[in-house]
Protein backbone atom coordinates (compact mmCIF):
# COMPACT_ATOMS: atom_id res chain seq x y z
CA UNK A 1 0.00 0.00 0.00
CA UNK A 2 0.75 3.91 -0.15
CA UNK A 3 2.89 5.41 2.70
CA UNK A 4 -0.42 6.43 5.42
CA UNK A 5 0.46 9.90 5.83
CA UNK A 6 -0.37 9.96 9.60
CA UNK A 7 1.92 7.35 10.60
CA UNK A 8 1.62 5.87 14.19
CA UNK A 9 4.93 7.54 15.44
CA UNK A 10 4.46 10.88 14.96
CA UNK A 11 3.32 12.94 17.84
CA UNK A 12 -0.29 12.79 18.70
CA UNK A 13 -1.26 9.96 16.70
CA UNK A 14 -2.69 7.91 19.30
CA UNK A 15 -4.92 11.05 20.76
CA UNK A 16 -6.16 11.90 17.39
CA UNK A 17 -7.49 8.62 17.55
CA UNK A 18 -9.07 8.18 20.21
CA UNK A 19 -10.86 11.44 19.11
CA UNK A 20 -12.12 9.75 16.19
CA UNK A 21 -13.05 7.30 18.27
CA UNK A 22 -15.23 9.33 20.47
CA UNK A 23 -16.59 10.67 17.31
CA UNK A 24 -17.58 7.82 14.98
CA UNK A 25 -17.94 5.07 17.40
CA UNK A 26 -21.68 6.38 18.70
CA UNK A 27 -22.84 6.16 14.89
CA UNK A 28 -20.83 2.87 13.74
CA UNK A 29 -21.96 1.51 16.67
CA UNK A 30 -26.09 2.10 15.91
CA UNK A 31 -25.29 0.99 12.06
CA UNK A 32 -23.98 -2.08 13.13
CA UNK A 33 -26.53 -2.88 14.93
CA UNK A 34 -29.52 -2.46 12.09
CA UNK A 35 -27.06 -5.38 10.87
CA UNK A 36 -28.21 -7.67 13.89
CA UNK A 37 -24.79 -8.41 15.10
CA UNK A 38 -25.34 -11.11 17.49
CA UNK A 39 -23.72 -13.76 19.81
CA UNK A 40 -21.69 -16.18 18.10
CA UNK A 41 -20.57 -13.68 14.49
CA UNK A 42 -17.72 -13.75 12.94
CA UNK A 43 -16.12 -10.32 11.99
CA UNK A 44 -13.20 -8.66 10.48
CA UNK A 45 -12.37 -5.27 10.92
CA UNK A 46 -9.53 -3.36 8.70
CA UNK A 47 -7.56 -0.61 9.72
CA UNK A 48 -8.70 -1.14 13.68
CA UNK A 49 -6.78 1.66 14.46
CA UNK A 50 -6.44 1.80 18.43
CA UNK A 51 -9.16 -1.08 18.45
CA UNK A 52 -12.25 0.61 19.80
CA UNK A 53 -14.69 -0.75 17.18
CA UNK A 54 -13.19 -3.99 17.68
CA UNK A 55 -13.76 -3.91 21.68
CA UNK A 56 -17.13 -3.36 21.23
CA UNK A 57 -17.71 -6.07 18.65
CA UNK A 58 -16.32 -8.48 20.53
CA UNK A 59 -18.61 -7.79 23.48
CA UNK A 60 -21.71 -8.06 21.18
CA UNK A 61 -20.34 -11.48 19.76
CA UNK A 62 -19.85 -13.00 23.30
CA UNK A 63 -17.45 -16.17 24.11
CA UNK A 64 -19.27 -17.82 21.16
CA UNK A 65 -18.05 -15.48 18.55
CA UNK A 66 -14.54 -14.11 17.22
CA UNK A 67 -13.45 -10.87 16.15
CA UNK A 68 -10.13 -10.22 14.70
CA UNK A 69 -8.97 -6.56 14.50
CA UNK A 70 -6.46 -5.73 11.68
CA UNK A 71 -4.44 -2.71 11.04
CA UNK A 72 -1.08 -2.76 8.93
CA UNK A 73 0.69 -1.46 12.62
CA UNK A 74 -0.54 -3.01 15.88
CA UNK A 75 1.12 -0.71 18.33
CA UNK A 76 -1.58 1.26 19.12
CA UNK A 77 -3.76 -1.92 20.43
CA UNK A 78 -1.35 -3.05 22.23
CA UNK A 79 -2.70 -4.75 25.52
CA UNK A 80 -6.51 -5.34 24.24
CA UNK A 81 -6.24 -9.10 22.69
CA UNK A 82 -7.05 -11.76 24.52
CA UNK A 83 -10.55 -14.53 24.62
CA UNK A 84 -12.84 -13.82 21.76
CA UNK A 85 -10.60 -10.71 20.63
CA UNK A 86 -7.69 -11.50 18.22
CA UNK A 87 -5.05 -8.67 17.18
CA UNK A 88 -3.56 -9.10 14.02
CA UNK A 89 -0.59 -7.26 11.88
CA UNK A 90 -2.50 -7.60 8.14
CA UNK A 91 -1.83 -5.54 4.75
CA UNK A 92 -5.31 -5.50 3.70
CA UNK A 93 -3.93 -4.74 0.30
CA UNK A 94 -1.29 -7.60 -0.27
CA UNK A 95 -3.13 -10.15 2.67
CA UNK A 96 -5.17 -12.48 3.16
CA UNK A 97 -7.06 -13.13 6.25
CA UNK A 98 -6.76 -16.63 8.09
CA UNK A 99 -10.19 -17.70 7.33
CA UNK A 100 -11.64 -15.58 4.61
CA UNK A 101 -15.84 -16.42 5.71
CA UNK A 102 -17.20 -13.59 7.81
CA UNK A 103 -20.41 -12.47 9.07
CA UNK A 104 -19.32 -9.22 9.65
CA UNK A 105 -16.70 -6.74 7.60
CA UNK A 106 -16.25 -3.73 9.02
CA UNK A 107 -13.94 -0.60 7.47
CA UNK A 108 -13.78 2.57 8.72
CA UNK A 109 -11.70 6.02 7.56
CA UNK A 110 -9.52 3.43 5.92
CA UNK A 111 -10.29 3.50 2.03
CA UNK A 112 -10.24 7.48 1.35
CA UNK A 113 -5.84 6.66 2.04
CA UNK A 114 -5.26 3.55 -0.26
CA UNK A 115 -5.20 4.32 -3.72
CA UNK A 116 -5.91 -0.07 -4.44
CA UNK A 117 -9.69 1.19 -2.46
CA UNK A 118 -12.03 -0.60 -5.06
CA UNK A 119 -10.33 -3.51 -5.21
CA UNK A 120 -9.52 -3.42 -1.41
CA UNK A 121 -13.96 -3.22 -1.52
CA UNK A 122 -13.94 -6.52 -3.58
CA UNK A 123 -11.76 -8.63 -1.67
CA UNK A 124 -13.85 -7.67 1.26
CA UNK A 125 -16.95 -8.52 -0.54
CA UNK A 126 -15.25 -11.96 -1.31
CA UNK A 127 -14.53 -12.90 2.62
CA UNK A 128 -18.33 -12.69 3.60
CA UNK A 129 -20.12 -15.91 3.96
CA UNK A 130 -23.34 -15.68 2.50
CA UNK A 131 -25.59 -13.58 4.10
CA UNK A 132 -23.26 -11.80 5.77
CA UNK A 133 -22.58 -8.06 6.04
CA UNK A 134 -19.98 -5.68 4.90
CA UNK A 135 -19.98 -2.10 6.67
CA UNK A 136 -17.89 0.90 5.24
CA UNK A 137 -17.76 4.19 6.73
CA UNK A 138 -15.86 6.78 4.98
CA UNK A 139 -15.42 10.70 4.44
CA UNK A 140 -16.83 12.73 1.86
CA UNK A 141 -15.86 16.69 1.86
CA UNK A 142 -18.54 17.67 -0.38
CA UNK A 143 -20.30 20.30 2.26
CA UNK A 144 -16.46 22.11 2.33
CA UNK A 145 -17.58 23.82 -0.31
CA UNK A 146 -20.54 25.54 1.32
CA UNK A 147 -17.66 27.25 4.01
CA UNK A 148 -17.25 30.81 4.18
CA UNK A 149 -15.49 32.87 4.61
CA UNK A 150 -13.20 32.86 1.61
CA UNK A 151 -10.73 31.91 3.30
CA UNK A 152 -11.77 28.87 5.03
CA UNK A 153 -12.59 28.04 2.22
CA UNK A 154 -9.62 27.98 0.24
CA UNK A 155 -8.18 26.46 3.10
CA UNK A 156 -10.40 23.22 2.48
CA UNK A 157 -9.42 23.20 -1.34
CA UNK A 158 -6.18 23.84 -0.76
CA UNK A 159 -5.94 20.72 1.65
CA UNK A 160 -7.94 18.50 -0.28
CA UNK A 161 -5.49 19.37 -3.25
CA UNK A 162 -2.28 18.35 -1.27
CA UNK A 163 -4.40 14.46 -0.04
CA UNK A 164 -5.34 14.59 -3.79
CA UNK A 165 -1.53 14.42 -4.84
CA UNK A 166 -0.80 11.54 -1.82
CA UNK A 167 -3.33 9.33 -3.95
CA UNK A 168 -6.13 10.51 -0.66
CA UNK A 169 -10.07 10.62 -2.26
CA UNK A 170 -12.07 12.51 0.39
CA UNK A 171 -14.74 12.59 -2.11
CA UNK A 172 -14.54 8.39 -1.83
CA UNK A 173 -18.08 8.19 0.35
CA UNK A 174 -20.43 8.38 -2.79
CA UNK A 175 -18.47 6.19 -5.08
CA UNK A 176 -19.12 3.10 -2.38
CA UNK A 177 -22.49 2.34 -3.54
CA UNK A 178 -21.68 2.11 -7.34
CA UNK A 179 -18.56 -0.51 -5.88
CA UNK A 180 -20.58 -2.46 -3.79
CA UNK A 181 -23.12 -3.07 -6.33
CA UNK A 182 -20.81 -3.90 -8.80
CA UNK A 183 -19.73 -6.98 -6.24
CA UNK A 184 -22.94 -8.15 -6.37
CA UNK A 185 -24.10 -7.28 -2.60
CA UNK A 186 -27.91 -6.46 -2.26
CA UNK A 187 -29.88 -4.59 0.36
CA UNK A 188 -27.50 -1.51 -0.18
CA UNK A 189 -28.21 1.18 2.41
CA UNK A 190 -26.31 4.45 2.59
CA UNK A 191 -26.18 7.68 4.47
CA UNK A 192 -24.58 10.48 4.73
CA UNK A 193 -24.18 12.96 7.75
CA UNK A 194 -22.82 16.08 8.20
CA UNK A 195 -21.20 17.27 10.94
CA UNK A 196 -20.82 20.85 11.71
CA UNK A 197 -17.97 21.86 14.51
CA UNK A 198 -16.74 25.20 15.79
CA UNK A 199 -13.52 25.41 17.56
CA UNK A 200 -13.04 23.42 21.02
CA UNK A 201 -15.12 20.93 20.12
CA UNK A 202 -13.61 17.32 19.86
CA UNK A 203 -14.09 17.20 15.78
CA UNK A 204 -12.32 20.69 15.95
CA UNK A 205 -9.67 19.13 18.04
CA UNK A 206 -9.35 16.03 16.02
CA UNK A 207 -8.43 18.24 13.16
CA UNK A 208 -6.33 20.74 15.09
CA UNK A 209 -3.76 17.63 15.90
CA UNK A 210 -4.28 15.25 12.84
CA UNK A 211 -3.26 18.88 10.80
CA UNK A 212 -0.82 20.29 12.70
CA UNK A 213 1.19 16.67 13.07
CA UNK A 214 1.44 16.57 9.27
CA UNK A 215 2.07 20.40 8.62
CA UNK A 216 5.62 19.58 7.57
CA UNK A 217 4.41 17.87 4.57
CA UNK A 218 2.26 20.77 3.57
CA UNK A 219 3.63 22.81 1.37
CA UNK A 220 1.75 25.86 3.14
CA UNK A 221 2.35 25.98 6.66
CA UNK A 222 -1.29 25.43 7.63
CA UNK A 223 -3.41 24.77 11.17
CA UNK A 224 -6.78 25.26 11.19
CA UNK A 225 -8.05 26.49 14.42
CA UNK A 226 -11.35 27.01 15.67
CA UNK A 227 -12.80 27.24 11.91
CA UNK A 228 -16.69 26.43 11.26
CA UNK A 229 -16.85 23.97 8.46
CA UNK A 230 -18.70 20.73 8.01
CA UNK A 231 -17.49 17.44 6.42
CA UNK A 232 -19.72 14.29 6.07
CA UNK A 233 -19.58 10.87 6.13
CA UNK A 234 -21.29 7.64 4.73
CA UNK A 235 -22.35 4.33 6.42
CA UNK A 236 -22.92 1.92 4.64
CA UNK A 237 -24.47 -1.76 5.45
CA UNK A 238 -24.54 -4.55 2.96
CA UNK A 239 -26.15 -8.12 3.21
CA UNK A 240 -24.28 -10.65 0.69
CA UNK A 241 -27.30 -13.00 -0.39
CA UNK A 242 -26.29 -13.60 -4.23
CA UNK A 243 -24.54 -12.30 -7.10
CA UNK A 244 -28.16 -10.88 -8.60
CA UNK A 245 -27.70 -7.09 -8.43
CA UNK A 246 -29.88 -4.59 -6.95
CA UNK A 247 -30.23 -1.55 -9.89
CA UNK A 248 -29.88 1.59 -8.32
CA UNK A 249 -30.52 5.10 -9.86
CA UNK A 250 -27.11 6.94 -11.37
CA UNK A 251 -25.93 10.49 -11.54
CA UNK A 252 -25.26 11.29 -15.19
CA UNK A 253 -21.76 11.28 -16.13
CA UNK A 254 -21.59 14.84 -15.90
CA UNK A 255 -22.45 15.04 -12.69
CA UNK A 256 -19.70 12.56 -11.22
CA UNK A 257 -16.08 13.51 -9.67
CA UNK A 258 -13.27 13.49 -11.90
CA UNK A 259 -9.44 13.13 -10.25
CA UNK A 260 -8.59 15.92 -12.15
CA UNK A 261 -10.91 18.07 -10.51
CA UNK A 262 -9.21 17.81 -7.50
CA UNK A 263 -5.75 18.74 -8.35
CA UNK A 264 -3.63 21.38 -9.53
CA UNK A 265 -2.90 24.70 -8.15
CA UNK A 266 -5.79 26.40 -5.87
CA UNK A 267 -6.64 29.46 -7.04
CA UNK A 268 -9.92 31.88 -5.64
CA UNK A 269 -11.57 32.93 -8.73
CA UNK A 270 -11.59 29.31 -10.13
CA UNK A 271 -13.67 28.13 -7.07
CA UNK A 272 -16.96 27.76 -8.86
CA UNK A 273 -18.43 24.38 -7.45
CA UNK A 274 -17.46 21.26 -5.53
CA UNK A 275 -17.22 18.16 -7.62
CA UNK A 276 -20.21 16.22 -8.14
Amino acid sequence: MAEYVWQHDIRGESDRLHLMSDLLDPSSEFHLLQTGVAAGWHCLEIGAGNGSLSQWLAQRVGAAGHVIATDIRTDLMEGIGGGNLEVREFDVVHDQPPSPSFDLVAIRAVLHHLPERRAVVGKAARWLKPGGWLFIQEPDFYPTWTVAPPSQKLFWVLFIQWAARHQIDYYVGRKIPDWVQAEGLLNIKSEGHAILYNGGSAFAEWWDSGILEVADKLQRKVACRGRHSMNSSRSIAIRHIGRRRLHLPRQPPSARATPSRARGRAEPERMTGPPA
